[in-house]
């Protein structure tokens, strides 16, 4: 059985798996206007997103670890692999060789690769316990922005374990 400490890291993650899922978070669109984040979900809804999230973080967390190992494996470290993402995104001006933008280009579409089975993986465990992906993304979303619904989700957590 897991500790209360461990459930609650692992709700602390939600930020690193939307790296993990962000092609398939991005293929499922947002309803209402963005600024407005719906939190207002039964306790049936977040008992299932909470069941979800015990069946979807593993996968996630093997995910970055295979990304991780993928990124080292092509002579990047994680960090500098982050910078020269933020450089193709055009968030940074940082110097890059084009030795390292060739590592950091196989790198990527390994990732990628991998992570098509992972959007797989993480789609029919939504489709088994009856959440829409759509729900599912706007949960994280509220999940990672609202505090008053992380406090919510975290309190069944906590009921949960005991």
């Amino acid at each position: 059985m897991r500790t209360l400490k461990q459930y609650l890291a692992t709700l602390l993650t939600l930020a690193a798996i939307l790296f993990c899922t962000g092609p398939l978070m991005a293929q499922i669109p947002t309803t209402g206007d963005p600024q407005t984040i719906k939190t207002d979900y039964s306790d049936e809804a977040i008992t299932k997103y909470v069941e979800v999230m015990e069946e979807v973080l593993p996968i996630q967390q093997k995910a970055e670890k295979n990304a991780i190992e993928i990124i080292e494996a092509n002579d990047l470290t994680l960090d500098r692999f982050n910078q020269i993402l933020a450089v193709q995104q055009n968030q940074s001006d940082a110097e890059v060789s084009p030795e390292e933008l060739a590592s950091f280009n196989t790198a990527a579409q390994e990732i990628m690769k991998k992570n098509a089975s992972v959007q797989e993986q993480v789609l029919q465990i939504l489709k088994n316990e009856g959440l829409s992906p759509e729900k599912y993304r706007n949960m994280l979303v509220a999940y990672e922005r609202d505090e008053e619904f992380q406090k919510k989700v975290d309190a069944f957590v906590l009921e949960e374990t005991n």
